[in-house]
């Protein structure tokens, strides 16, 4: 039992999660990871929570993307995964993941890994629609 509880205190104290709220957008509130540590032939992944604010919904098409910084050392790799509630739109019960990986040739170290995640988001009662683009910065430890 200790040999299990030990264990887990280390994968726990290994990798912390660490979460960040960004309130930029004063209908849609997101919390995000701060941090990643991956190797340099792994990909990670980027978590975002979106919670709107009453009456506001996120929706999925367009798709909401993030988009990194011209000269990035990162890449994101495929789709965003995500799921819809049953109107079609976000399901903000559950997290909207993108995956990413070093760029080939790219060194172990620290990097911040800096770019936009871009969304619409809408008004249920009166029927408006607005883009929103928020910048994001999330450290990255890079391992051999």
């Amino acid at each position: 039992m200790k040999t299990i509880l030990a264990a887990v205190l280390f994968v726990v104290m290994a990798h912390p999660t660490q979460k960040k709220e960004i309130t930029d957008n004063e209908y849609v509130k997101i919390v995000m990871q701060t941090g990643e540590t991956m190797s340099t032939g792994a990909a990670g992944t980027l978590s975002f929570q979106f919670i709107p604010a009453e009456g506001i919904h996120v929706n999925t098409n367009p798709a909401i993307e993030f988009v990194t910084e011209k000269n990035s050392p990162f890449t994101i790799t495929g789709e965003p995964k995500f799921t819809k509630d049953k109107h079609g739109y976000l399901n903000t019960a559950k997290e909207v993941r993108f995956t990413f990986s070093a760029k080939k040739g790219t060194p172990a170290g620290k990097y911040a890994l800096k770019g936009s995640l871009r969304y619409f988001f809408c008004s249920d009662k009166d029927g408006w629609c607005n883009r929103h683009a928020q910048p994001i910065e999330i450290s990255v430890d890079l391992t051999k």
